[in-house]
């Protein structure tokens, strides 16, 4: 069978460990060897909250002649076979499970790696409810060669498959029908599984049953499961449906990836989750309840877009009909266009740099001329008007982030950021609301008497919630905080804040009314911004493939390579000898708290080093900060190797960012407190003690200490990068920079500055000379494949400069018109 498994002590990195040994017939198959090998090493690469992860593989005698085995992650939990033992699993709670392994199910197919044994018996529970995977590419190994010629074969007959050293291996009730028939199988083989798995999680018994192997197997190929029990569809409704479509019989029939199933299953815990009560608050118990939901089919839409690349604003026209967006298509600058839905032809409006915002309903638009990625999700430009058919632009106000027209079609709120803080202003220069973090999608309601906006908690990511502030400047916020928020419009009859938002999974769009009662609108297994509403009922809404990338550059040409881990790897920091990166993952992949890493530059596997989103790496490399949540008010020591992380008090402060004294033992947090702008602190690692040493009103996400530890680097109240010496004397500008530049490191002598500006390609990196202000072309850096990229968003280089690492974010996206959901 599996060969028997020890606990053991791992003294390098001071760690318990499982080691299990495997059956002596492998060790004495060369071919069979080989290939479990190679399959374990591509088990090691799999680094996920909800797979058991795989440290390290070798033999028991030194010359490679004993018998092989495998070093894991200790677990102490129980298995879902064990579980199961006690009857049914209650939906929620078996839900929840099929969810996580459906998540990290997801993770392993992205890397080209499909389990092919999935059962009870290969899922752990552990405490909290954890699930985890096992035995990742072990059951297709352990099977004898399809053949005397040593063919890798993706399944194995079916008569071997079965047994091995005299046990089963692959249990038949979950075995999909092109594994019973030896035909060749992929990742929707494990889709199969988990969908009989549920299915005998909800009801006790499998899903394909009988007194023997053969005639399970007949089951599989011939039968349904029986209808699951009428309290069960009750208690979640839609499940039944769900677990049909992961067990239909021909693989092209079941959910094309299991991140599609694990958003199904999330909708499902939703609806099951509002049941009780038709409307509940977003003030209850922190949470959003969600009142019971039934995803539209087939819904009358039409495409809107055929073109690749990314759309920025987009609006119906007056009359409804037609669309007026902005777009940045196949590499090139965002421009304005217009198209009636149906044609597959847009007109181009506008110059190249002009995006739109808003239409007022005498025809006149709200544009944004040389409008340009600020990063984290924001842009500015100057605010013009300018005729609907086209025409020139008349210029208004510079440095605007958005702006709506009021219902009268003359007056117009703006979005902007002054002195540190984003603010909501109508008319412009009246302050309607502020704060440290940021405001996005302002929209007037029909009656003009009230904006709704996505207030977010914190500069740079897109966390938020739908609030409405009304003209005396009074705010309510309707919903509570989602990880992802995209796009804001009032309904048809003015009554709801409609929103696309997430907290696991995909995009979604909810309805909040002044209440705070929320309902899902629609959910699909893909990521929604919102972009309007029409008076007729019609939703404009754009659908995202987007992702986060990070590659490397090195000292020579050929160590560059693309480090990119899952869907939103986003670096921030490089250990001094370029060896390593830290980086986190905040988008699906990353889970609801985000996930921190460390990887090679290498290439080699990264390791996970625990929840939350990271700041930056320690001067030696052994720690990374990082913070828990998305109000960002814990900070968390994390150690790269060894050791136990601890959490820095820093009282109520909301943190931005934090970086590293180079004595190892203080930190540079850029923060505010409660109603004021941020500003830099000292912070003491031991003691916790903090000193401002800064101005208020610091406008940008991050900060970096010279090398010596005497100054610290960030953007002023005025945007521009200004150097504040740590004794709190006088700041001075960097002289040479320029508006909104982002920096990436300091030189190694602390004499240089180095600099880039989002939003343009080829990105040009800068050497600033500290005493002349001087600036020399350092570096030109482009993606290979610029469609849906508007630049690099971070970067962090070594001292002496000879290793980068910068990441960029792409998007692909497709608009629609959608009928029926308003």
């Amino acid at each position: 069978g599996m060969g028997e498994v020890y606990r053991a002590r791992d003294s390098r990195l001071q760690r318990d460990v499982a080691v299990k040994v495997l059956p002596r017939a492998l060790a004495q198959d060369q071919d069979r060897l080989r290939r479990f090998e190679r399959e374990a090493r591509a088990a090691g690469q799999l680094n996920h909250p909800n797979i058991m992860a795989v440290h390290d593989i070798g033999s028991t005698e030194p010359n490679g002649g004993g018998l092989p085995y495998i070093v894991c992650e200790l677990l102490e939990g129980v298995t879902l076979r064990n579980k199961l033992a006690a009857g049914p699993i209650p939906p929620r709670k078996a839900i929840q499970y099929a969810t996580q392994v459906a998540r990290g199910l997801a993770a392993a197919h992205a890397k080209g790696i499909a389990h092919r044994d999935l059962k009870p018996e290969n899922l752990m529970i552990l405490a909290g409810d954890h699930v985890k995977i096992l035995d990742f590419g072990l059951a297709k190994l352990l099977r004898p060669d399809a053949d005397a010629g040593g063919t890798d074969d993706d399944t194995g007959p079916v008569a071997r498959s079965l047994t091995m050293t005299g046990e089963i291996l692959g249990t038949p009730s979950y075995m999909s029908p092109e594994q019973v028939r030896d035909q060749p199988s992929d990742h929707r083989t494990d889709i199969f599984a988990l969908g009989a798995i549920l299915y005998e999680m909800l009801t006790g018994r499998r899903a394909f049953d009988g007194p023997s192997h053969a005639d399970r197997m007949t089951a599989i190929l011939q039968s349904e499961p029986a209808p699951l029990p009428t309290e069960t569809e009750d208690a979640a409704p839609g499940i039944g449906s769900i677990i049909a479509h992961c067990v239909e019989k021909s693989p092209t029939d079941r959910f094309d990836s299991a991140g599609d199933l694990a958003f199904a299953l999330s909708l499902v815990i939703g609806r099951s989750a509002a049941r009780p009560s038709s409307a509940t608050t977003a003030a209850d118990a922190g949470h959003t309840h969600v009142s019971a939901l039934t995803v539209p089919r087939d819904l009358p839409n039409r495409r809107v877009t055929l073109r690749e690349g990314a759309v920025h604003g987009a609006r119906f026209t007056p009359d409804g009909k037609a669309v007026c967006y902005g777009a940045a298509w196949e590499g090139h600058r965002v421009e304005l266009y217009w198209t009636y839905p149906g044609n597959p032809e847009s007109r181009a409006l506008g110059g190249p740099r002009t995006d739109l915002l808003s239409i007022a309903h005498t025809g006149e638009m709200a544009v944004s001329v040389r409008r340009l990625s600020r990063g984290g999700f924001f842009y500015t430009g100057m605010l013009a008007r300018m005729p609907i058919g086209g025409g020139a632009p008349r210029e208004i106000l510079d440095g605007v982030w958005e702006a709506d027209f009021h219902p009268d079609g003359r007056r117009l709120a703006i979005a902007r950021e002054e002195g540190g803080m984003a603010r909501i202003e109508f008319p412009a220069g009246t302050v309607l609301y502020q704060t440290p973090g940021a405001v996005s999608s302002i929209r007037f309601s029909r009656d003009g008497s009230r904006i709704a906006f996505l207030d977010h908690v914190a500069r740079g990511n897109d966390a938020g919630c739908a609030t409405v502030v009304d003209m005396d400047g009074n705010v309510r916020r309707l919903s509570a905080v989602y990880s992802s928020t995209r796009g804001v419009a009032w309904s048809p009859d003015g009554r709801e804040v409609v929103f696309a938002a997430s907290n696991e999974g995909s995009r979604a769009i909810f309805a909040v009314d002044p209440e705070g009662v929320t309902r899902m609108v629609l959910g699909i297994p893909s990521n929604i911004t919102l972009k309007d509403i029409s008076r007729q009922g019609d939703t404009l809404l754009v659908i995202e493939n987007e992702r986060m990338r990070t590659h490397f550059i090195g000292p020579t040409e050929g160590d560059a390579r693309d480090l990119t881990w899952l869907d939103w790897t986003l670096v921030r920091g490089i250990t001094a000898d370029g060896s390593r990166i830290l980086f986190d993952e905040t988008g699906l992949g990353g889970g609801t708290l985000g996930s921190v890493y460390i990887r090679g530059t290498d290439g080699s596997p990264a390791i996970r080093l625990g929840d939350g989103s990271a700041f930056s790496l320690s001067p030696d490399g052994a720690w990374a900060l990082a913070s828990v949540g998305l109000a960002r008010s814990t900070l968390e020591l994390v150690p790269c190797g060894a050791g136990e992380p601890r959490t820095i008090p820093t009282g109520d402060l909301d943190i931005d960012h934090v970086s590293w004294f180079p004595d190892g033992r203080t930190l540079c947090c850029l923060a505010s407190e409660p109603g004021r702008a941020r500003r830099l602190y000292k912070i003491d690692l031991a003691r916790g003690k903090r000193e401002p040493f800064s101005e208020e009103g610091i406008t940008y996400y991050d900060s970096l200490v010279s090398p010596d530890g005497r100054f610290a680097l960030a953007h002023n109240p005025d945007r521009r990068l200004t150097i504040y010496p740590v004794d709190g004397s006088a700041s001075r500008p960097l002289e040479g920079a320029i508006e909104y530049e982002r920096p990436v490191g300091w030189s190694a002598k602390g004499d240089a500055i180095y600099v880039f500006s989002r939003g343009e390609l080829p990105v040009k990196m800068w050497r600033i000379d500290l005493a002349t202000g001087a600036r020399m072309l350092f570096r030109e850096i482009s993606p290979l494949d610029a469609t849906g990229v508007e630049g690099i968003a971070t970067a962090r280089m070594t001292p002496d400069g000879r290793a980068l690492a910068y990441c960029y974010y792409q998007r692909m996206s497709r608009m629609y018109t959608v009928e029926g959901l308003f």
